[in-house]
């Protein structure tokens, strides 16, 4: 097999180059646009703080959760739920009981959050502290 000379490979390199560049230049300009007020969608998710993905999770929790499991969690809401408090469940598990819900337990939240918000949900819940041994 032949190899073609350096110079015919230089274009294409050169080619491969811009468009990597591009793409990069795209990428950093949908997340600005995003900072400045654009589409809150365009914002990746390490870009949103942990202070601010527990306020968001606090405001859901408030919306959909609090009326069974309490407002700190305890499981003392008006209709019983579970004490939330020190959980030893993966993220990845309490995002799912969220998402799919506990049979004749917990309702689904899927159509209600999407997934960034289902993580500040989770987010939220891990700032209760274990109950305190009476």
């Amino acid at each position: 097999m032949k190899r073609p000379p350096s110079s015919a490979l230089a274009p294409a390199l050169a080619l491969a180059a811009a468009l990597t560049a591009l793409g990069g230049a795209w990428v950093l300009a949908c997340g600005v646009k995003a900072l400045a007020g654009g589409a809150a969608q365009a914002v990746p998710s390490s870009a949103v703080s942990e202070a601010d993905r527990v306020a968001r999770g606090q405001r859901f929790y408030t919306q959909s959760c609090a009326h069974c499991h309490g407002e700190t969690g305890d499981g003392q809401g008006e209709d019983g739920g579970a004490d939330l408090r020190g959980l030893a469940a993966s993220n990845a598990r309490i995002a799912n009981a969220i998402t799919r819900g506990i049979k004749g337990e917990m309702p689904t939240f899927r159509k209600r959050y999407d997934p960034q918000e289902v993580s500040a949900l989770v987010a939220y819940v891990r700032t209760f502290t274990a109950a305190a041994a009476p």
